[in-house]
């Protein structure tokens, strides 16, 4: 993904876009999970949504020179992918550290977006 260029991404958002479309449809998903910035917006840019942001201060990241890294959730729901019409509300939550391979993850900051995934999931679908 890192070495296409922004015309190459955007092309190749525009023809994912109505697979994963189709995929979400034809399943029993309900609830979309975005790991990561760069997810979070390549799923609002084929979703034409832009989901609602919220920062979290107990998921910023340390840094020894700074700061930290800020975190921020982000929550919605969608109907509609490319051109395919999902046929029903698909929750969407997200947060901009990509767990995986963020440097500084904690296993603490891990905990607290677990949680918050959960307590969205309950507030979302009660």
């Amino acid at each position: 993904w890192t070495d296409l260029s922004s015309l190459q991404r955007t092309k190749l958002l525009a023809i994912a876009g109505d697979t994963l479309g189709l995929l979400l449809r034809d399943s029993q998903i309900r609830i979309l999970i975005l790991n990561g910035q760069s997810v979070v917006r390549n799923v609002e840019a084929v979703s034409g949504i832009l989901l609602a942001q919220r920062e979290m201060p107990d998921w910023t990241l340390p840094r020894k020179s700074r700061d930290g890294i800020k975190g921020v959730a982000y929550s919605g729901s969608i109907n509609k992918i490319g051109q395919i019409n999902l046929e029903r509300e698909v929750i969407v939550l997200g947060f901009n550290h990509n767990i995986q391979s963020s440097f500084g993850v904690t296993n603490e900051v891990k905990r607290n977006i677990r949680r918050w995934i959960v307590d969205s999931i309950e507030e979302k679908t009660a």
